[in-house]
Formats: C-alpha cells, structure tokens, sequence
C-alpha cells in the first residue's frame, strides 16, 4: 500500500517541472547594433569644419557666447544629473502588477533549472502543485501522469472520443492549478472552479472547446496513434522475435554467430519510427502546455492588448496568473490557436522550444503507460 502511494507521488513533482518548463517565455536576444562615432567628425567635401569654442580668437569668444554641443567639434559632454534610457526593458503582464521587479532571465531555462526555482519560491507547495488531480489520474485514464497527448492506450475506437473529450477539461483544469499562484481550497469547491475557468469558460463550456485550439492537435494525436504507429508497431515488433521474446541459450547462440540481417533492419525501422514520432509530437505536446494554460474570453481577436477589455481581464485576473519568476506566457500575448502558436514560438523563441523534454515523448512512445 505505501509503495503504491509513493508511486503515485513520484510523477507529480516531475509533472509539474516539465509543464512549467515548456511553458516558460524565453525570446532569442535581439542583436542590437549600435552607432559608434569617430572622433573626427566626418565632412563632406569642400566644407570647412566648424572652429571650436577653445581655439577661436579673443575677439570670437566675446561675439560667439556659449555654443552647443553639437558646435563644439570633440568636447562633447554629458551632464551627470541627465537621466538616460534603463537598457534593461521588462514588460509586464496585464496581472502582474509587480512584473517591474521581475529579474530577467540569464539564459535559457532548463528542466532542472526550473525545478530548483520553483523550489527556492514556494518549495514543497510549489513542488507537489496538482496532487489531488494526480491521484486519481491512473485509475479513471490509466497513464503515469498527465500528459498533453491524447488518452489511447487501453482504449478502441468506441471508447476513445468519449475518454478525450473528459480528459480536455481534466488536463486544463490540472496545468492551471499547477501555475495559479493561489492556494485551492478542497472545501471550497465554488472558489475553486471561479480560480481555474474565466466566466466565459464556465457560461460556455462547448465554445471553450471550440475556441481553446485543442481539439486540433488531440485528434491528429488520435488518429497518429491508432492508424499509423500502432499498427507499423506491433508487426514489427512481432517480426523481430530474437531478442525481444526472450531466447533460450541455444537460440541466443545462433542469433549471434548467425546474425538475421532481416532483424537490424526491422529494429532500424522501429527507432526510425520512434524518431519520426518524436520529431511530430513534442512540438505538438509543447503547443497543447501552452493552450492549455491560456484562460478562453471569447472568439480568438488578433488586437492590440490595450483595445481589449481590461475591466473584463481585471474580473479574472486570478485565473492564470502565473508566478512572475517562471517568466511563463501571459495574458499579454494571447494564442490565437494551434498554428498561430506554432508560427510565434519559432519566430521569437526559435526551433528549440518545441523540443523541450524530447526524452519524455521517446519513453511515451517506447512505453505506452507512461504517454
């Protein structure tokens, strides 16, 4: 019984890493260049320079009075009371109201990187955020821990729309717990639901399906899964045989110093397989994270964040606000959807985001309890 409790345990702490740790908002710095000056400024032909203040005649001086700076030839100066531009922009969040302290990042986030922010900020609260959601996760979807791809393993085609369609709103519901800064109350239901969905999502449930760009992804998932891997998979780990069924000594012997030229190709062809699956589906479980944790007001609007209505944002200003040290996607730059996200990720944060824990999509594919 403890053991089955600690198993239970284990994937929440890694879960909740890995969701903050796609989600994490890390733009590729822009090159900025910069202006440099010689010290002799540079004259078109023909043109006499300017004769400076220093070097101008007695007479000059009396009738020239102070000159600006631009006049002055090379003593150029800069009062030390002259307050110049912070080079050090933080933009903020429609929520955050302190995002002004926010500390930039210093480089890229890493999963450990993440986890150990999080430990430092909020610590084992922090860490083992969707518990509850957790617990019951192996016994109504039977998978190691929430994960953004669709719930196929154990299921039919009979049974599969139905469990997805139950596991959307699941999977909401357990990645933003994971990244509300406040503190969920099991006794307090109401408070609870309010904390999680905006009123518009709770007034429209069938629309927030429809606009939160999710059955997009979840379907190709679906139909990836059960028309193409799983059946490219199972002939042919049927046709490897040796040593995936275990040999005897004798067969064992054979395998070795008669080698089947058949069996390296076909295990060539399942990690191909593996590799081709990965390459689809981490940028996919990336944009699903993402997606997941961006609160639905309404028909996706491409407008100005200053257009939209901030006293209707103010009203859910507790959904979604994530802790301002994980840097994660704000209300400030909404999704418009699946491909809209896709397009933004590799164009401000580049190709590498979409393979954040890349591992993880390998062992889901290899072990199917675990995706």
């Amino acid at each position: 019984m403890i053991i089955s409790f600690l198993l239970l345990l284990l994937p929440i702490p890694v879960n909740g890493t890995i969701v903050r740790y796609r989600a994490t908002y890390y733009p590729r710095p822009k090159v900025e260049t910069q202006t440099t000056y010689s010290q002799q400024p540079i004259l078109p032909v023909n043109v006499t320079p300017v004769t400076p203040a220093s070097t101008a005649s007695g007479s000059d001086k009396k009738d020239a009075g102070p000159q600006p700076d631009r006049e002055a030839g090379l003593d150029v100066k800069i009062n030390s009371n002259t307050s110049l531009p912070d080079q050090n922009v933080v933009v903020g969040s429609v929520n955050d109201a302190s995002a002004s302290t926010v500390p930039a990042l210093t480089g890229p986030p890493t999963f450990f990187g993440v986890f150990k922010s999080v430990w430092r900020t909020e610590q084992f609260e922090g860490i083992f955020k969707g518990f509850f959601p957790a617990l019951f996760l192996s016994l109504l979807f039977a998978r190691f821990y929430v994960s953004p791809a669709p719930v196929t393993y154990l299921h039919d085609q009979y049974t599969i729309l139905p469990y997805n369609l139950v596991y959307i709103p699941y999977l909401v519901a357990t990645y933003r717990i994971i990244v509300n800064p406040h503190k969920f109350r099991l006794a307090e239901p109401k408070a609870m639901y309010r904390l999680i969905f905006t009123e518009y999502e709770r007034g429209h449930p069938f629309r927030f399906f429809q606009y939160s760009g999710l059955i997009m992804p979840l379907l190709f998932g679906i139909v990836f899964d059960m028309f193409v891997y799983q059946p490219l998979s199972k002939y042919n780990l049927q046709r490897l045989g040796v040593p995936f069924d275990v040999p005897s000594g004798e067969d064992w012997y054979n395998f070795i110093n008669h080698p089947n030229w058949m069996f390296w190709v076909r295990l060539a062809a399942h990690f191909s397989l593996l590799a081709v699956c990965v390459l689809l589906f981490t940028p996919v479980d990336v944009i699903v994270t993402r997606l997941a944790m961006q609160p639905v007001h309404g028909p996706p609007r491409a407008e100005p964040a200053e257009e939209r209505d901030m006293e209707k944002l103010s009203a859910d200003a507790a959904v979604i606000a994530p802790p301002s040290y994980l840097h994660l996607t704000t209300e400030q730059q909404p999704y418009l959807g699946f491909v809209d996200c896709f397009q933004r990720i590799v164009k401000e944060e580049g190709w590498g985001t979409l393979y954040r824990c890349w591992w993880l999509t390998i062992l889901g594919f290899w072990i199917p309890f675990i995706r």
